[in-house]
């Protein structure tokens, strides 16, 4: 066996301390013990020794997780489990020594909650596969996944590369930590609680067992997390690559698709990660389809109407609005995106100027005052200057 991970690396003071400048970093609130962000440096300080003490005999119990409810996208409803701040930044601690480890056998094929990776990256390898005659496609969620994975077989997993006893019941004791929902206490036994740093990097390790499997069987595939799109050059061939990756999810893995959200369809029906793809002269390219439209339009209008006393962070928040989409959709051909920046410029600057007319001095005085806002027209005029004309030119947005 390898031994690969150390509660000593884990535990030490540099890596706890980098765990805790993440955890100042970031905007989160309390858990179930009501503990703050920036009370946690001194509850550290204070209760140290503690801690590691109960983490390296392989007593330590994490402090009840926090359900709250959380409404998706397309009206059902996401249970997400807060661990307390300590036990998120002693996860982050963990994912800092463990992760590196994993990102070097996680397949090149999948890109959720990944280390320097992106949708634009998994979006770019669809446009090539399907320019290369992969124009058939099977889109495929798996159903309830961080609810259903195999706690077992998942520390079946990880004992092939954990020896350090005290690292594997940290482990054990986040999979198993108990969760307050209302008024009621439960212990997780199946499943990934969601919430915490360390599920994301947990979930992939669960699967990558499927996408070495989809790998040495010649598959091409993307993936991320749960999202699986398999592409193939007709739908004869989707249809028996599904079955045997369906086959190997229940056999062997103890997961199902979602059969409401799978389909097998030409490549130019494909919605993936908010990108829809399209064909011009023979070629396929990355596109925004109707159903991302509407959603950014819905955005749109939902930024407008927050309108608040303070006029000027209000034009910062929409600017900060017309940068992101923008910037998310990097992959689809410039002459395109500036048709969509357009088209938004002219429907902002309309629904403004009907919503408030009759304050139309105070609100541009507003907005030169506003040290952020930028109409969508100008911010894709500075994309075009700084990436070029064409797809193939444009790098990642964080290069």
């Amino acid at each position: 066996m390898a031994d690969r991970f150390h509660i000593d690396d884990i535990l030490a003071e540099d890596n706890i301390n980098a765990a805790l400048e993440h955890m100042r970093k970031k905007k989160t609130g309390c858990g179930f013990d009501g503990m703050f962000n920036s009370q946690l440096p001194e509850y550290w300080e204070r209760n140290r020794d503690e801690i590691c003490c109960r983490i390296r005999s392989c007593n330590y119990i994490p402090v009840p997780a926090l359900q709250i409810r959380r409404k998706k996208p397309n009206g059902g409803i996401r249970l997400i489990e807060i661990p307390s701040v300590r036990d998120r930044m002693l996860q982050y601690a963990m994912c800092i020594v463990m992760q590196p480890y994993y990102e070097s056998i996680f397949s090149d094929r999948s890109f959720g909650f990944r280390m320097g990776r992106s949708t634009q990256d998994a979006v770019e390898l669809c446009v090539k596969e399907m320019n290369e005659g992969r124009v058939y496609v099977a889109d495929l969620d798996i159903k309830s996944y961080f609810d259903r994975v195999d706690q077992r077989k998942l520390m079946a997993m990880l004992s092939a590369d954990i020896e350090d006893n005290a690292v594997f019941g940290m482990i054990s004791a986040y999979l198993g930590m108990r969760v307050m929902s209302g008024c009621h206490v439960f212990r997780k036994v199946i499943g990934l609680p969601q919430g915490g740093p360390i599920s994301p990097m947990l979930a992939n390790v669960y699967l990558n067992k499927l996408d070495w499997f989809m790998e040495k069987a010649g598959f091409h595939f993307v993936r991320y997390a749960d999202d699986i799109v398999l592409l193939c050059t007709d739908r004869e061939e989707a249809e028996s690559v599904t079955k045997h990756v369906e086959q190997y999810l229940n056999e062997e893995m103890g997961l199902w698709l979602n059969r409401k959200k799978s389909a097998l369809l030409p490549a130019e029906e494909l919605h993936f990660l908010g990108y829809a793809f399209g064909n011009r002269g023979g070629e396929y390219h990355a596109s925004i389809g109707n159903k991302e439209w509407e959603k950014m339009h819905t955005g749109m209008t939902h930024n407008i109407h927050k309108a608040e006393e303070n006029i000027t962070k209000w034009w910062d928040r929409l600017g900060a609005y017309n940068r992101g989409w923008m910037n998310y959709y990097l992959k689809v051909p410039m002459e395109l995106l500036e048709y969509y920046a357009l088209e938004m410029d002219e429907k902002e600057a309309e629904m403004i100027g009907r919503i408030f007319g009759e304050q139309a001095d105070l609100y541009e005085t507003a907005m030169w005052e506003s040290r952020s806002y930028i109409s969508p027209a100008e911010w894709y005029g500075r994309l075009k200057e700084r990436y070029g004309k064409t797809a193939c030119q444009i790098q990642k947005a964080s290069e």
